[in-house]
């Protein structure tokens, strides 16, 4: 095995464990959030300074000149927008995240290039891990619950509670998440990938692990409704609808057994949650818009009054923007109103121009399990561009992540079935290589530095938001997570 292939194996296993294990658990004496952050931060350094010595050997050969030339395009805006910036080093940190994230997505397509079979096979495995160590946990607790009165029930009691001279000032969140929203956030991308699971591996299951697996994906789905999860539930079925469109009769296992796992879960809320009135909301309860209307609203006056360059990447979180959210739970409204609307037209240019070529992949059709991991990627990605226009689920870490593993396997998947190279060995090194590499070294360097010193002055910085909250909001205080936990910017 090449060198460059350990080193990838091994940072893509630490990037699944960092997933299944900060879900879970807790590790450093931080906000949640922020931990899943930091480890974030050093998995994409890290990925980063392979990628470097990667283009160096391999040439990315699959994507076209239209493609280099919009990307290429979207970053020269990006950049023209985050020196216009009130606050350009987080702008510039912002933009130099996104390049972190598609090097760590690059990586992921070479590792499934070189290993599907593993690659599947870690992913599929992890996600199990994940649902199955969570869905265990809550059963625990509720099962407990019940046998003990007063015991605290998920996902209202039991909450994780971050405390600030007496006063509690994260009220929801649970094993592992400051707030179940991003729970669900990893909810949305892995529910077609565990259904895929089942799929893929059906004659190769020993009896009994197929049911066990999907009562892991039940369970799931019993989470979902209890955490009333509606992005989830509307971007699913979402999803659902787009793979029966376009796959028809070719889709029909998937979706019967996507509809049969929900069902059992539904029934499972019901029966585990509703009955003994454990305090779990009712799936269809909230009708509101839970104030993203009003934020949209906002964000497109915002556009109106900074239509070319935007506010700057990350720059919705402002401040002096005077809104409490950092974001406006809508990715394309976020990026018009930081990133300017033409960036905006050449990155949906790009992003429409590789969904659709995705989709009309010719996959040999007569052998089913490799026809289910095209359908459950489209599931998967459509299901989270859904999510994102509902939420946040493109700003928190480790759906960050989930969504580089996902996009990296669609990549790998989709050069598997063309008859262009995704990656061809140097035979010289050219110029340009060496202006890219040292770009991208620069921007790790920025990046890891800018990072470290916001982790050095976390507290501090926290501390002083909190005070300014308390006399400002008559003591209330209101954390809006976006690259940190209290996401707000210009406030040091």
């Amino acid at each position: 095995m090449k060198k460059v292939e350990i080193l990838g194996w091994s940072i893509f296993s630490l990037a699944l464990c960092t997933i299944v294990l900060l879900a879970n658990f807790s590790v450093l004496p931080t906000f949640l959030y922020d931990e899943k952050r930091i480890f974030q931060a050093l998995l994409l350094v890290s990925t980063s300074l392979l990628f470097v010595g990667f283009i160096f050997k391999y040439k990315v050969a699959g994507v076209g000149n239209t493609v280099v030339l919009l990307s290429v395009g979207v970053l020269f805006l990006l950049c023209l927008s985050s020196i216009r910036a009130p606050l350009p080093q987080w702008a510039f940190l912002q933009a130099g995240w996104y390049v972190l994230l598609v090097q760590f997505t690059f990586i992921g397509a070479y590792l499934y290039r070189q290993n599907k079979q593993r690659y599947i096979k870690w992913v599929i495995g992890a996600l199990f891990l994940l649902a199955g160590i969570y869905v265990a946990h809550v059963l625990s607790n509720t099962f407990s619950s019940f046998l003990q009165e007063g015991w605290p029930a998920w996902p209202n009691t039991a909450n994780l509670s971050i405390m600030v001279d007496g006063e509690q000032i994260i009220p929801q969140g649970f094993l592992g998440f400051s707030n179940k929203r991003f729970l669900n956030h990893l909810q949305t991308w892995s529910l077609p990938l565990l259904v895929l699971g089942v799929l893929y591996y059906k004659d190769k299951l020993i009896p009994g692990l197929r049911y066990i697996m999907l009562g892991i994906i039940s369970g799931w789905w019993m989470l979902v409704f209890a955490s009333d999860a509606r992005g989830t539930v509307v971007a699913s079925a979402v999803s659902l609808i787009v793979i029966g469109y376009l796959y028809r009769g070719k889709a029909k296992e998937f979706i019967v057994t996507t509809l049969g796992v929900a069902a059992i879960g539904l029934a499972a809320y019901y029966l585990l949650f509703l009955l003994p009135g454990q305090g779990a909301q009712e799936i269809a309860i909230r009708t509101d818009s839970s104030g993203r209307i009003a934020a949209w609203i906002y964000t497109l006056k915002l556009i109106a009054a900074h239509p070319f360059f935007g506010l700057g990447p990350m720059h919705y979180s402002h401040i002096s923007v005077g809104v409490n959210q950092a974001h406006p739970h809508n990715f394309m409204l976020q990026t018009i109103a930081e990133w300017g609307i033409p960036a905006v037209i050449l990155l949906a240019v790009l992003s429409f121009k590789g969904y659709f070529k995705f989709i009309k992949i010719k996959v040999n059709h007569s052998i089913k399990k490799y026809f289910s991991v095209q359908v459950a990627l489209v599931a998967s990605l459509t299901a989270g561009i859904a999510h994102s226009m509902v939420s946040g689920i493109f700003n928190t870490p480790l759906s960050q992540l989930m969504a580089c593993i996902i996009l990296g396997w669609a990549v790998g998947h989709y050069f598997e079935h063309s008859k262009k190279q995704l990656f061809t060995q140097r035979k010289k090194i050219s110029w340009p290589v060496w202006v890219v590499g040292f770009f991208l070294i620069v921007n790790t360097i920025f990046v890891a530095q800018k990072v470290a010193g916001d982790v050095s002055t976390l507290d501090k910085r926290n501390e002083h938001y909190i005070e300014q909250q308390r006399e400002q909001e008559n003591g209330k205080i209101h954390l809006s997570p976006r690259f940190w936990q209290q996401g707000k910017i210009g406030v040091e």
